[in-house]
């Protein structure tokens, strides 16, 4: 867990140290530079698209987590237990 809370520090840092920088012409929430494959496309419609499926996609497993939850809830089992008894 150590190591996952360092991660995140490292990318918490950049990303703050981007958005308060006086140069930060082009920054966005959430654009931390790392797109090694240039997935991101170039058109403002098509940022635009993009930007709305992610908020879609997180929507999507928000609702997912309460369902699992929901689940764990009401059968008083993991969700794993439910798929692998022995668990």
């Amino acid at each position: 867990w150590a190591s996952v809370f360092a991660i995140g520090a490292v990318v918490e840092y950049q990303n703050n140290k981007a958005a308060n920088s006086k140069d930060n012409e082009g920054y966005f929430p959430g654009n931390i530079g790392f797109d090694p494959l240039n997935l991101y496309p170039k058109d403002p419609e098509g940022q635009k698209d993009a930007q709305l499926k992610e908020i879609k996609n997180g929507r999507l497993a928000m609702i997912a987590v309460l369902a699992y939850t929901a689940q764990e809830f009401v059968s008083q089992t993991g969700v794993i237990g439910d798929v692998i008894p022995s668990v």
